[in-house]
């Protein structure tokens, strides 16, 4: 079958970098326009939008709880520093004081996952 004879062109704009990404990604193509129009035909408009919102989705996620997953993991190594002090001197310990920060840990850590769950059926539904 006779291949039709492309008339029309396309001029874009790129930075440096991107101009190179193309171009080393169109190495095994006979062209950068073939590469392209592989691209684009290959190109699933309805999974590529819900690709993309779901990485914006898991960016807010990831920097809503990074904060807290850092607290959680400071007041983990505090309250173990603690109890090794206490331990190491012979002091009675307490568990009453620490159980409020470990009950917050935990509320935190299983918003998360309820949030993490509902990422990855997200993800999966994106195969």
């Amino acid at each position: 079958m006779k291949q039709k004879k492309k008339t029309k062109q396309i001029h874009i704009r790129l930075t440096e970098e991107q101009d190179k990404l193309l171009r080393s990604k169109a190495l095994n193509y006979t062209s950068l326009t073939d590469f392209l129009i592989d691209a684009a035909l290959a190109f699933n408009e309805k999974k590529g939008r819900r690709g993309i919102d779901t990485m914006i989705e898991f960016s807010t996620y990831y920097e809503e709880y990074r904060t807290d997953i850092s607290r959680i993991g400071n007041n983990i190594n505090q309250i173990a520093h603690t109890l090794h002090i206490m331990k190491k001197n012979n002091k009675v310990i307490d568990s009453s004081c620490f159980i409020e920060e470990v009950q917050k840990a935990k509320e935190t850590l299983e918003n998360l996952l309820v949030e993490h769950k509902k990422l990855a059926r997200k993800t999966k539904r994106l195969d």
